[in-house]
């Protein structure tokens, strides 16, 4: 699932598990792309390397970078539970309610998983509550269906509607 481009020494060390080798390189001052930037950026938040991602956007990453699989890095950041990547990105102007080709959000997917932490950031930065997948489920439904008593208890504070149904009456 990870984009990771390895036609540089900055791309290959992205792709490798050794974490301090990109830090290594970027301080070296090599140039990489706005392509390997993104990608690079997109990995920072799903590996939850805050630093590195706040690093990354401050020298221009766009982000809204994602994977050609469609993941922006905001989602896979909110997926994995990463708070801290969650709230730089959205500080950083990220697109907070970009689904992806199923209609799934970044809320809806931190929603599944109970990350009440990220679904907190994302209801502060006015992310649509009431957003549904394709099927209809709402971050909502999705809290209450995986038993994620916080974040239920936060995504009905914010106002979600308790009585949305799925659009497959399932």
């Amino acid at each position: 699932m990870l984009n990771k481009s390895t036609h540089t020494p900055l791309g290959a060390a992205q792709s490798a598990p050794h974490h301090a080798a990109p830090a290594l390189l970027c301080t070296a001052h090599c140039t990489a792309d706005a392509m390997e930037v993104d990608n690079a950026l997109f990995n920072d938040a799903f590996d939850g390397r805050g630093e590195e991602l706040r690093r990354r956007l401050a020298q221009g990453a766009n982000p809204n970078a994602g994977s050609s699989e469609g993941f922006p890095a905001l989602y896979v950041a909110a997926q994995q539970g990463h708070e801290a990547c969650v709230g730089r990105l959205v500080e950083a102007k990220a697109a907070v309610d970009a689904p992806k080709k199923d209609g799934a959000t970044p809320l809806f997917i931190a929603a599944q998983n109970g990350h009440e932490a990220c679904v907190s950031r994302l209801v502060e930065a006015k992310a649509a509550v009431d957003a549904p997948m394709k099927g209809g489920s709402t971050p909502l439904y999705i809290a209450a269906q995986q038993g994620h008593e916080a974040c239920v208890g936060r995504l009905v504070e914010a106002k979600a509607a308790v009585d949305a149904p799925k659009k497959d009456g399932a």
